[in-house]
């Protein structure tokens, strides 16, 4: 199945701590940056202490969306 996601649709990602979070390089069409938060970005919950490193991608292709055949 293929998701087909609107430019400006924002996810996030939690870094799972394997290498430097400047690392990440996102999927093509996404663009991301690394937020370190002491409040969970989704529920808006406090996060255990320290703060953790979460990773913000948003979908900014700019391709036409083609239309599904099967």
């Amino acid at each position: 199945m293929r998701y087909v996601y609107p430019p400006g649709t924002e996810r996030w990602r939690r870094h799972d701590g394997e290498g430097d979070v400047r690392g990440y390089r996102p999927r093509r069409g996404w663009k991301a940056d690394a937020e370190l938060l002491d409040v969970h970005p989704v529920t808006g919950r406090p996060l255990t202490d320290p703060p953790q490193w979460w990773i913000r991608e948003v979908f900014a292709d700019d391709r036409p969306i083609r239309p599904h055949h099967r």
